[in-house]
């Protein structure tokens, strides 16, 4: 179990070096067209699926073919609940989508799939299925050590030059992975956090002012409280048989 760990780890550690050196690339060289995102994204994407096919070998489950109403239903609910706390602020102030703005969402919804792709598709099935304890203690662990390095990966990629600026992130980012993976858990697809992590980033940069709405630390702590509750809740109902291949 304890190779599994460390093998899980370098797997996390070479990855997310990866995403990091490809942002980083972006900014060192200015590249800011849609063409530059697109080409980065493919080629990131590519040496993912490689990582993945000849390191992890983890089965990707983007659609659910089998889905039954009560794996859906209570995500269903957790996502438009969720929404409906983030837009709060998010619709507090206008949206305004001028090209540079377009090319960073095109960039984030880049970014969004290769990290629920690397987080939620390869690192929490293979994290669930390294644990020995009981069925719900392994998904329960899983979700929060793939949630933490999730937002310690996020952590990396701030621009912030206050620590505690970036440790607030942090916390609210870590709190969004509870949710991304609770969501791939139940579902049993892929494309559910996907779609949240596009929706997030979307009204993020849209509306840059949203994120100084969302970002207070009285509201980061009071959230990340809430979804973890939830992941609780969500990972203790009950699974119906056509969900649990994914363990």
């Amino acid at each position: 179990m304890k190779h599994q760990y460390l093998n899980l780890t370098a797997f996390w550690i070479t990855t997310s070096a990866l995403v990091l050196a490809v942002v980083s690339g972006f900014k060192t060289w200015h590249l800011s067209t849609g063409l530059d995102v697109i080409g980065g994204f493919v080629v990131t994407l590519v040496l993912l699926l490689l990582l993945n096919h000849f390191w992890t070998k983890q089965a990707i489950y983007w659609i659910n073919p089998a889905s039954h109403w009560s794996g859906t239903f209570l995500p269903g609910m957790l996502l438009i609940s969720y929404l409906i706390v983030q837009g709060s602020s998010f619709f507090s102030t206008p949206l305004a989508l001028d090209q540079t703005q377009q090319t960073s969402l095109l960039f984030a919804g880049s970014l969004a799939l290769l990290e629920e792709y690397q987080f939620r598709g390869i690192l929490l099935p293979k994290l669930i299925a390294a644990g020995s304890t009981s069925l719900f203690s392994r998904r329960l662990l899983a979700v929060i050590l793939s949630s933490i390095a999730f937002g310690i990966s996020h952590a990396l990629l701030f621009n912030a030059e206050s620590l505690t600026v970036i440790f607030w992130q942090f916390l609210a980012t870590t709190g969004m992975g509870l949710v991304l993976a609770t969501l791939y858990l139940r579902t049993h697809s892929l494309i559910w956090p996907i779609g949240l992590h596009l929706i997030t980033d979307f009204f993020l940069l849209a509306s840059p002012q949203a994120l100084l709405n969302v970002s207070t630390p009285s509201q980061i702590v009071v959230a990340l409280i809430v979804e973890m509750i939830l992941a609780i809740i969500l990972l203790a109902w009950h699974f119906p048989q056509t969900l649990r291949k994914i363990d």
